[in-house]
């Protein structure tokens, strides 16, 4: 929980939750008028399944221009194994660490997403 200004925030059950306080918590009350929120944040991408419950038909969270960062970390696991391949699993692994550099730049930036929050009475 945090607070700022006579505002406090949390988040619960994955929802985030805005309320007005004066007493530092003590009572919380619905904020009276309408304000501008701008929540920074990072979406990590869920796992994929794995044993008995793969599905082909799963996609990954991650943007599409990143999908080929998977391949290139695969293609210098698999091209390491073998000693007379181990030039190309360079060459791959180098392709991964661009792409990830790529990535981080990308969720450094600051994009802003609009979107709608719905008030819910407490």
């Amino acid at each position: 929980m945090s607070n700022s200004k006579g505002f406090t925030w949390w988040v619960e059950r994955g929802k985030l939750a805005i309320a007005k306080t004066t007493d530092y918590g003590v009572i919380f009350t619905s904020p009276s008028e309408v304000l501008e929120v701008r929540v920074f944040c990072s979406k990590l991408a869920d796992h994929f399944s794995t044993g008995a419950s793969i599905s082909l038909t799963e996609e990954s969270d991650l943007p599409e221009m990143f999908h080929d960062a998977l391949i290139s970390k695969v293609n210098a696991m698999v091209y390491e194994k073998n000693p007379e391949t181990i030039q190309i699993a360079g060459y791959w692994e180098g392709k991964y660490r661009e792409a990830i550099f790529d990535a981080k730049k990308y969720g450094n930036e600051n994009r802003v997403v609009g979107s709608y929050i719905k008030g819910e009475d407490y």
